[in-house]
C-alpha cells in the first residue's frame, strides 16, 4: 500500500483519494489494525459490509457496522461504506434488503462522520440462498427500490457536504 501511494506521490499525481475499506469481519476481529497504512497514506476509511441472508436484519445494529464506526470514528478521516447490499425477497415481511436500507438511512443520519455510502448491485441468485429464494439477489427491486430512493431524496443527504 504504501509503496504503491508512494509512486503515485513521487511523479506528482494529485487526482487520487486513497480509501481503506476491508470488510467487517477485519473491523469486528480487530485485525485491521495489522494492515492498515497509517493516517498518512489514507484519505478515507471504509467497509464493505452486506446482509448476506435472506433473514432481515437492522443494518443500525450489525456487530460490523457498530465495530467499524468505534474503530474508525476517533481516527479523524472521513468515513464511507464502501460497499453495501442486501438481498430482496418478495415471500418476507420485512423485506430483507427494504429493512437493510431504513436501517441504514437512520444510522447514517446519527453517525455524520460518514460521508459516502455505495451500494453494491448483483442480479441472480446467490450461492448462499436456499432453494426456496425466490428473490433477485442484491438487485434493487420492488420496497427496497422504494426505501433506496427514498433515502436519495431525504433532504438530510441531499445538503450532505
Amino acid at each position: 500500500w504504501k509503496h504503491i501511494v508512494d509512486l503515485f506521490r513521487k511523479v506528482g499525481a494529485t487526482n487520487i483519494e486513497w480509501v481503506f475499506a476491508p470488510g467487517h469481519n477485519a473491523w469486528q476481529s480487530g485485525q485491521w489494525k495489522y494492515f492498515y497504512p497509517g493516517n498518512d497514506y489514507v484519505d478515507w476509511i471504509g467497509i464493505d459490509n452486506y446482509n448476506k441472508g435472506n433473514q432481515a436484519k437492522s443494518f443500525a445494529t450489525d456487530p460490523g457496522m457498530l465495530a467499524f464506526y468505534a474503530a474508525a470514528a476517533p481516527m479523524g478521516k472521513p468515513l464511507m461504506v464502501a460497499e453495501t447490499g442486501a438481498v430482496s425477497d418478495p415471500k418476507k415481511n420485512p423485506d430483507p434488503q427494504t429493512l437493510w436500507l431504513q436501517t441504514a438511512r437512520e444510522f447514517l443520519k446519527t453517525h455524520p462522520q460518514i460521508k459516502a455510502f455505495l451500494w453494491w448491485q448483483n442480479a441472480g441468485k446467490l450461492k448462499k440462498e436456499d432453494r426456496s429464494y425466490e428473490g433477485s439477489g442484491y438487485e434493487l427491486q420492488g420496497p427496497g427500490l422504494e426505501a433506496f430512493k427514498a433515502m436519495a431524496h431525504d433532504p438530510h443527504f441531499a445538503d450532505a457536504k
